[in-house]
């Protein structure tokens, strides 16, 4: 009855010594993997801060731009009063020409009777 209760502990301690030996190579495994995924997170974080950089470069194009938009808002502003203004100024051109031009139709008028005038006078201008 010893030798089988010695046989079963020796049983035992074999399986214990396989399971132990099984951990172990678990545990070797284990601690690979945890250094991969370490690795993995390390670059994942370089990763991050390049795309933070990237962002904040970005943010700063987008604000520069809308810089630029409310600028080009202010030209425009400008450039529709310059142009009312030149509309303005272009009615009022409109309106002498029209002047000068029935000042013009006159003279040509006067220009006509005295041209009949010196033609039936023996003469031309």
């Amino acid at each position: 009855m010893h030798q089988k209760s010695d046989d079963m502990i020796r049983e035992n301690i074999k399986i214990h010594k396989n399971q132990r030996e099984t951990h172990l190579a678990n545990n070797v495994v284990l601690q690979e993997n945890i250094t991969k995924y370490r690795a993995e997170i390390t670059g994942q974080q370089e990763n991050i801060k390049v795309l933070q950089t990237q962002n904040n470069g970005l943010q700063e194009d987008i604000k520069t731009v809308w810089e630029q938009i409310n600028g080009l808002e202010e030209n425009v502003g400008t450039l529709r009063v310059q142009n009312s203004g030149l509309q303005e100024d272009n009615e009022t051109l409109r309106v002498q020409n029209n002047g000068l031009q029935e000042i013009v139709r006159t003279l040509q008028g006067q220009n006509d009777g005295l041209q009949e005038h010196f033609k039936a006078a023996g003469r031309e201008l």
